[in-house]
């Protein structure tokens, strides 16, 4: 039997990734599933909810829907949003 998964892509600020917090993601039917993003995620984690791909041909059941989680990260922060930043690295 030949199960197929359906991969799909989000991307989340790197606050929710270090942080947790929960996404939406919609699957290919069109359905709407919450998708918790657990504290300490990585960039291309995988995340899987189960049974929700595509159907198995001539079968009666379905791969996974997996969300590869993208972590996107500031690009311009003002000197107070540095300084913060500098502050919680010293403590790392």
């Amino acid at each position: 039997m030949f199960v197929l998964s359906w991969l799909r892509t989000k991307t989340v600020d790197c606050l929710t990734a270090m942080m947790g917090g929960d996404i939406e993601v919609e699957s290919f039917t069109g359905s709407i599933f919450l998708v918790t993003i657990p504290a300490g995620t990585q960039p291309d984690q995988i995340m899987r909810i189960r049974d929700q791909g595509l159907w198995v041909i001539h079968g009666s059941t379905r791969g996974n829907l997996l969300v590869r989680i993208q972590v996107s990260v500031p690009k311009n922060l003002s000197e107070d949003q540095l300084e913060l930043v500098r502050k919680i690295k010293s403590t790392l």
